[in-house]
């Protein structure tokens, strides 16, 4: 049973350090905690909708890879796509 939390955690820290930004520099951008950044990618959690959005827009994400991370995250896509939840953010663009 995939973890949408544990995904998602790994989607944010990879772009993150793809970005060369630290918990803090996300944090900073987000509004959010430091403490907070580092639970969403340790999979502990995940933000509310506001904050999930702003994380993504942080991170550079195009609208359709939003949209991507948005349905894998909550397991809201079609049967198709279920059967490949990305390894890492690199499967999935």
């Amino acid at each position: 049973m995939t973890n949408y939390k544990e995904v998602f955690g790994r989607i944010i820290h990879e772009q993150r350090i793809k970005l060369g930004l630290t918990q803090e520099d996300l944090a900073r951008k987000t509004g959010t905690t430091k403490v907070s950044i580092s639970r969403y990618e340790r999979g502990e959690c995940l933000p509310r909708i506001t904050r999930y959005l702003s994380l993504l827009r942080a991170l550079e994400f195009t609208s359709d890879q939003q949209e991507a991370i948005f349905k894998g995250t909550f397991g809201q896509q079609t049967p198709q796509i279920s059967k490949t939840i990305p390894e890492s953010i690199d499967d999935v663009f």
